[in-house]
């Protein structure tokens, strides 16, 4: 998987710093972003049309823009390569899950975040299983309800991938262990319009005190 990203990261970086000779433009989810430098886009599909255009196919990220925003052809948003437009970021919201997986599985698999005050753990925390994006979310804006996650899942084993990065942009909000991130995934059921957890098969938290940056592999076992 690390040799299949790297070659994405690659391709988009040859595009994108190769604009001025090829005079092609450069599409992030159909946003025009010609000029913009310095970004890199995991688990991202790259083509190019019949113009010899790059369209990079990332739905967990988006461009977020000042108010200043030129116009593209046919009335294309344009993020131009000045101050008007942020640096690329994940998304927060959660991304349809993939129609492959969950056969077989008898039980259902939810993805639960919860944190005891939110905003002051100051982690960023990005969930894969079996390679592929299923959330990065914020400790300040934690998923408000469960999400389900049968679908990324196979019967028997499964790789279940977590990073969490420290945010604190030079200013920490808490330094107390009182303050902690929690992400859980476990088996559950529906009970009316209410999801129920069972039996916990992954727990992973951080909290305030804590400053260092964490990817870690667990595995789980789903029926």
């Amino acid at each position: 998987m690390t040799s299949s990203r790297s070659a994405v990261v690659a391709l988009v970086g040859i595009s994108v710093f190769a604009v001025p000779a090829w005079a092609v433009d450069v599409y992030l989810n159909g946003v025009l972003i010609t000029g913009v430098r310095g970004q890199e886009f995991e688990n991202a599909r790259v083509t190019l049309d019949a113009d010899g255009n790059v369209h990079i196919h990332a739905p967990q990220y988006s461009v977020e823009r000042q108010d200043t925003v030129d116009r593209g052809p046919a009335g294309q948003d344009h993020a131009s390569s000045s101050d008007s437009v942020t640096p690329v970021r994940p998304r927060s919201d959660p991304q349809p899950p993939p129609p492959e997986g969950g056969r077989g599985l008898s039980r259902r698999y939810w993805l639960v975040a919860q944190a005891s005050a939110p905003g002051m753990v100051q982690y960023r925390i990005t969930v894969e299983i079996n390679g592929r994006l299923v959330r990065t979310f914020d400790d300040s804006n934690v998923p408000a309800a469960p999400i389900e996650v049968t679908s990324y899942l196979r019967r028997g084993a499964n790789t279940v991938n977590i990073v969490a990065e420290k945010t604190t942009n030079g200013e920490r909000r808490s330094e107390s262990s009182r303050h902690w991130l929690r992400v859980v995934i476990s088996d559950g059921h529906i009970e009316g319009q209410s999801v129920v957890i069972d039996s916990p098969r992954l727990i992973f938290t951080r909290n305030a005190a804590q400053t260092d940056q964490v990817s870690r592999d667990f595995d789980l076992d789903a029926e």
